[in-house]
């Protein structure tokens, strides 16, 4: 299974990252209440004991789901330690 295909992404977030691994993941179980024309996905992860690390991921819409990929470059990047992560939905209308 190609793994950096889309249709084979995991249907959830990865409950831990390597640093410099591309990750991805979709949420398809989010379209029927937020229609992607409409809505935004993204997250935003903070360190533990480390309030200003922080980043922030975007997620790409299609008709069907919400693809979410962090490139090696983005996760090698990141300071070593464990994150507390939340999703947000937000209107594009009015954000």
């Amino acid at each position: 299974m190609n793994l950096f295909d889309s249709a084979n992404y995991p249907n959830r977030e990865p409950e831990t990252i390597v640093a410099g691994d591309f990750i991805s993941w979709k949420r398809d179980d989010f379209v029927s209440d937020y229609d992607p024309s409409s809505y935004a996905l993204s997250y935003s992860a903070r360190k533990d004991g480390a309030g200003s690390t922080t980043f922030s991921i975007t997620a790409s819409e299609s008709s069907t789901s919400y693809f979410v990929e962090v490139g090696s470059s983005t996760t090698a990047n990141s300071a070593v330690g464990d994150y507390r992560c939340q999703a947000y939905i937000t209107r594009s209308s009015d954000s």
